[in-house]
């Protein structure tokens, strides 16, 4: 102990000692000061953080609730198709009878041929007047006349 208060007693300890617990007075106050900014600022993190997922949560669920209306939709639309089809299968409808009556399919599949037919002679025709600018037309007597047609020209006549 004689020791101590020889090192204590001496003024260059002394002004040691009072210099070393100055240093950690203010190194414990700038930890303090630390110590507060960091939890300001976790505190902030943490309402941003917050904020976010209470917007993610609201964006989620409006998307949910458009989900479930296109769902929804699809679940009407599925069930209108399936009645439709069941009536097809049925035989009800155009549709119905195409599927199930070979004949008026068959008709129907004539009947898209002569059209066919029919569209092939009017391009033939319309594609004669366009070269040679009338049609030859033959009267029952056998005569010959020769009407000139114009497609897209004014300055039709008679020949």
């Amino acid at each position: 102990m004689a020791n101590l208060n020889a090192v204590l007693g001496d003024d260059a300890v002394q002004g040691d000692v009072k210099v070393a617990v100055r240093d950690l007075r203010d190194a414990s106050g700038a930890l303090k000061d630390t110590m507060a900014i960091w939890k300001q600022q976790s505190e902030r993190i943490t309402n941003r953080v917050d904020e976010g997922l209470h917007e993610l949560e609201e964006d989620l669920n409006q998307t949910f609730v458009k989900l479930n209306d296109v769902l929804e939709k699809l679940s009407s639309g599925a069930t209108s198709l399936a009645i439709v089809l069941e009536q097809v299968a049925q035989g009800k409808g155009t549709a119905g009878l195409l599927a199930r009556d070979d004949r008026l399919y068959e008709a129907a599949v004539l009947s898209l041929q002569r059209l066919a037919d029919v569209l092939l002679d009017v391009k033939v025709v319309t594609q004669k007047i366009k070269e040679d600018g009338y049609i030859p037309i033959r009267l029952p007597p056998g005569g010959l006349i020769r009407t000139k047609i114009s497609l897209g020209d004014d300055s039709g006549g008679s020949q």
